[in-house]
């Protein structure tokens, strides 16, 4: 969706700096608030470098829901969250990168600002 928010994930995800080049295929360029393919690649990098697991699902149509929690050796009996550590957005890559950036502690105010920068929300 935003390349600023792309920025935040190259920069708290996969800590990269601005001007780092990966030649790897992983990190830098990739839009994970738009694409599924790069938006899973963030939850499969938390999962390795955090051990924190992503659940998305479905809310409603235009509506998905993403949360992170730590699990015990991928274990998701009683995997719930509550509603300040939900995400809710129109489409599953934007929800997972923002929960995902939440997870790591990036502020919610740094997020909106780069999401707002973009599409003037």
């Amino acid at each position: 969706m935003t390349r600023k928010l792309d920025a935040l994930i190259e920069k708290h995800i996969y800590n990269l700096a601005d001007n780092e080049f990966v030649v790897s295929g992983e990190g830098k360029g990739l839009r994970y608030s738009a694409d599924i393919a790069a938006a899973w690649r963030v939850v499969e990098k938390l999962w390795q470098t955090h051990k924190l697991s992503i659940a998305v699902w479905h809310v409603q149509p235009g509506q998905v829901g993403a949360f992170v929690k730590e699990t015990i050796a991928g274990d998701f009996v009683g995997f719930t969250c509550d509603a300040s550590e939900l995400t809710v957005k129109p489409t599953a890559p934007l929800a997972i990168c923002i929960a995902a950036l939440r997870a790591v502690g990036v502020s919610q105010a740094e997020i909106y600002a780069a999401i707002k920068q973009e599409v003037g929300v």
